[in-house]
């Protein structure tokens, strides 16, 4: 295996020869192929990303903004950030210091709680302002531009733009109609320009109300132009699109048809991050000790919940424990009595479950190497990192075959 240290603000090792991402779906797999990778780690393919972003876009026929928030390593972005033709949403001062100077694409800057030190930083970086509230568009407004004409988007919350009738503001982001004539009021009297609208329903919704919420944009973008002699030069309708988004065609060509009919001669745009990034990566965890509790065997791994917190699924109503893919060290024990399995993370918290095998019939053993695939979007960047010290997880990049 050939190995060079790419110089980053994390620790990432390029590799050759490791583990096919999308391969694991679809044959067996050796430890061999780990190729001696150190565990807790992730292994991202930016070839996977760079083909789902130009699939997705494809599918939507709009211009497509990646939510960095949702894979947000250097070298990844480095990699694939080319390929991401329509730029990228940032969410912090820190991510804008990240992109800053490794892509060219336009950059939009999106936050609640932006404070003027980040607006500053994008101001003079460049960057696109998704404007949040009234007081946002004051501090923007009362910036000192120079020569600069920042671009501004008008954030629409989704709840309140809706005409059902069962319809609530279900989160805090963006602005009622009202507020966001005030916020467009404000920043007619500066330097900048309101360019737009954005507005997203939420992760996961797309399957749920992604026609609905087109409709309620686009009556939302006819209210705020009356009496307005120019169009809006862009809408984003968010996204929403789940990882699997592709396993739904006809539902994304029927959505399509609407938004062409919706904004027909209009530029639109979508983002999305868990659709482009989720299936190109995968979590690397070793089993260390095995031991049976009653009627279950509990497989304890070198990294859980402090490497990959979504894994232990606590944020849910129900646990939906994924169930990993076993790279054995050894053949296993085919006369083992069938048990299910709980695959553990290093940590004390009893939470720290993140996989179950139903019945296994060949119990795991130690030293085999747990893979769990659909890691690439929020498992690395959402996750407690300071609970007992525990080491960070390695960032591995496939080299392009």
């Amino acid at each position: 295996m050939n190995e060079c240290v790419v110089d980053a603000p994390q620790e990432t090792t390029q590799i050759s020869g490791a583990l096919d991402v999308e391969a694991l779906r679809m044959r067996p797999l050796t430890l061999g192929e780990a190729g001696g990778l150190a565990t807790p780690a992730y292994l991202f393919d930016p070839a996977v990303a760079v083909r789902r972003y130009a699939a997705l876009r494809e599918a939507l026929g709009t211009r497509l903004v990646v939510s960095f928030k949702a894979n947000n390593l250097a070298d990844l972005l480095v990699r694939c950030g080319h390929a991401f033709a329509d730029g990228i949403e940032l969410a912090s001062i820190g991510e804008l210091g990240v992109v800053t100077g490794r892509i060219a694409q336009r950059r939009y800057v999106n936050n609640p709680a932006m404070d003027e030190a980040f607006m500053r930083a994008a101001l003079i970086s460049g960057c696109d302002f998704i404007i949040d509230s009234a007081d946002q568009a004051r501090m923007l407004a009362g910036m000192d531009m120079g020569q600069r004409r920042p671009r501004a988007l008008l954030r629409l919350n989704a709840g309140a733009i809706s005409t059902d009738a069962g319809a609530s503001t279900h989160d805090h982001f963006g602005m009622d109609l009202r507020q966001a004539r005030e916020a467009a009021s404000i920043l007619a009297d500066s330097p900048a320009t309101v360019a737009g609208v954005h507005s997203f329903g939420g992760a996961n919704t797309f399957s749920r109300d992604g026609e609905s919420h087109a409709r309620n944009v686009r009556r939302a973008v006819d209210a705020l132009q009356v009496g307005k002699s120019q169009a809006m030069e862009q809408i984003n309708l968010g996204g929403g699109f789940a990882a699997d988004w592709e396993d739904d065609l006809p539902r994304m060509a029927a959505y399509r048809r609407v938004v062409d009919e919706l904004f027909a001669g209009e530029s639109v745009a979508h983002e999305a991050g868990r659709a482009i990034f989720a299936r190109a990566g995968v979590f690397l965890t070793r089993v260390v000790a095995v031991k049976a509790l009653g009627q279950r065997r509990v497989a304890v791994c070198d990294g859980g919940m402090a490497q990959n917190f979504l894994l232990a699924s606590t944020e849910g109503m129900l646990r939906r424990y994924s169930t990993p893919l076993l790279l054995r060290a050894e053949p296993g024990d085919p006369a083992a009595v069938p048990l299910d399995v709980h695959y553990v993370g290093s940590s004390c918290n009893r939470q720290d479950v993140i996989g179950r095998e139903l019945a296994a019939a060949i119990p795991p053993a130690v030293g085999d190497l747990a893979v769990f695939p659909d890691c690439g979007a929020y498992n690395s960047s959402y996750t407690m990192r300071d609970f007992l010290m525990l080491p960070a997880a390695r960032s591995y990049l496939r080299a392009t075959p």
